[in-house]
């Protein structure tokens, strides 16, 4: 079975606002924190948990990150 992760997991109750990405999926940061770049593509190298993605981050450091950082790339 596919691990995935819920984007927006946090800020919303309406399932139909959220966005389920799994590894290989392509997603934008939302903050200019955490070593990430608002409005930069990243790709999600794996999921760790419903509320959890790895990505590699501005420094080039693979890194774990809430998915309140993030929003699908479409």
């Amino acid at each position: 079975m596919t691990k995935v992760a819920i984007l927006n997991y946090y800020n919303s109750s309406n399932f139909d606002e959220q966005q389920i990405v799994k590894a290989g999926d392509k997603v934008f940061s939302i903050t200019d924190d955490h070593d990430l770049t608002k409005g930069k593509k990243y790709l999600v190298n794996r999921v760790i948990s419903k509320t959890l993605i790895e990505v590699v981050n501005d420094k080039g450091i693979l890194d774990v990150y809430s998915v309140e950082w993030f929003k699908l790339y479409k």
